[in-house]
């Protein structure tokens, strides 16, 4: 016969009905109660552990994930840098050749002799791959295309190198023969318009105040042609501070002849010009009131007064 610890009775129906649970029975009733209160203490940190491991591994991705993003950034801006390089060198070999070609048309124009000077020997042309032509500019893919590019590099400043001291040895050669560059300077930089303003002191056109004027003013219609008024290379072709579009051309023997406010420039640096040659269209750019030449011209990099060469 079973002990009884207690007895519930219940109301079932309108019926009594009574529930008299065993030890046995009572034992793992709490048995069963305390391991529901126990087991959310026991698994939570274990649940918390994996949490946190997770968050971990998350961050890390995350890292990771931005450090592979630099470095494909990285990777396309060496892309882009290496291949801006290889385009220089390309334009460097192009104006290389260029030089060559003025070189020698001076050396046909001066009657200097070839065997007195020699633009570019047999090894000189060798020694550079491509100095016909601009290098393509296709990305390099690895050490050996930067490491070629470098060698190139060096071969085109021992190249120009011996162009400057091909140059310093013509330059030499024009004075032995009294070749005066500056006796082909005449006449005026266009062919129709008028001189509006004289060389030396005037007053200036903004300010109204006393002010020297380096050069001289030929005004005339927007649009017409500007000459060059003696052969040369041209030595800049751009926008300049206070003259707007500006030509300049080299003539040797120290002289130099400025063509400023242009609207148009027909030529580039290390064209070679000849007396006569249309170079810019007139304008009214930089420092101006309306459409003129500025006409400079130079000795030694010192304006002079254009006026002895206009009217000869």
């Amino acid at each position: 016969m079973s002990r009884t610890i207690f007895s519930l009775t219940f109301n079932v129906a309108g019926k009594p009905v009574s529930w008299s649970p065993s030890p046995a029975a009572l034992l793992l009733s709490l048995a069963a109660l305390l391991a529901l209160l126990i087991a959310p203490w026991w698994l939570a940190p274990h649940l918390i552990s994996a949490n946190h491991y997770q968050q971990q591994v998350a961050a890390a991705k995350q890292v990771q994930q931005q450090q592979r993003d630099a470095l494909v950034k990285l990777r396309s801006q060496m892309h882009e840098q290496i291949s801006l390089m290889a385009e220089h060198i390309g334009t460097l070999q192009a104006k290389s050749s260029q030089l060559d070609r003025v070189s020698q048309l001076l050396v046909q124009k001066s009657d200097i002799e070839q065997s007195e000077f020699q633009v570019a020997t047999t090894a000189n042309l060798q020694s550079m791959d491509s100095a016909g032509g601009p290098l393509s500019a296709a990305p390099a893919s690895n050490s050996d295309d930067i490491q070629q590019m470098l060698s190139q590099l060096d071969q085109l400043i021992e190249q120009y190198d011996d162009k400057q001291r091909q140059l310093d040895l013509l330059s030499v050669l024009l004075q032995q023969q009294d070749v005066e560059d500056a006796s082909w300077l005449s006449g005026r930089p266009i062919g129709e318009g008028w001189l509006s303003s004289g060389f030396g002191a005037r007053k200036d056109p903004f300010t109204g105040k006393k002010a020297s004027h380096w050069g001289v003013d030929f005004a005339g219609h927007a649009g017409s042609d500007v000459y060059t008024t003696a052969a040369g290379v041209v030595t800049y072709a751009g926008k300049r501070w206070g003259y707007g579009n500006l030509v300049e051309v080299s003539h040797g023997g120290g002289y130099t002849t400025r063509y400023g406010h242009n609207s148009k420039i027909y030529v580039a640096i290390g064209d070679v010009v000849t007396k006569g040659d249309v170079i810019a269209a007139m304008g009214s750019t930089g420092r101006s009131t309306g459409p003129h030449v500025h006409y400079e011209v130079l000795k030694n990099g010192k304006q002079v007064d254009p006026s002895p060469f206009i009217f000869r």
